[in-house]
């Protein structure tokens, strides 16, 4: 099995700046790219971690790998901006080590903050 970054477009708004982060993961990972353009996002079972856009995680059947959700601004922009950060979201009723460890070092690998988040509902 194929260990691979899967780059989710569907209906992406900005999908040149899913594409780009992907390509570059997959870069310093040294593992394969998959683009998914149309269609469910068949073939997550081997991913090693899933690219969406940020405002469309709707198409995206999150695995159980980390997801990375990018937002619309250019990699430039946002390197450049003082306070960059990585935000993990985490389900506190189920942890997720693999997500956790990849937010610490992805954070530590482009030398930005982490934050971490969760939220829960109150009872009604």
């Amino acid at each position: 099995m194929e260990r691979v970054i899967v780059a989710c477009v569907q209906g992406s708004t900005h999908h040149e700046s899913v594409v780009r982060w992907a390509r570059q993961e997959a870069t310093r990972r040294g593992l394969a790219l998959r683009v998914v353009r149309d269609g469910p996002a068949d073939g997550l079972n081997d991913a090693q971690l899933v690219v969406a856009g940020a405002r469309d995680p709707d198409g995206v059947m999150f695995p159980a790998c980390p997801v990375v959700l990018v937002p619309e601004a250019p990699a430039a922009q946002r390197s450049a901006r003082p306070g960059a950060e990585i935000v993990l979201g985490v389900d506190a009723r189920e942890p997720a080590q693999a997500a956790v460890g990849f937010a610490f070092d992805t954070a530590s690998a482009r030398g930005v903050r982490l934050r971490a988040v969760h939220s829960w509902r109150f009872p009604s």
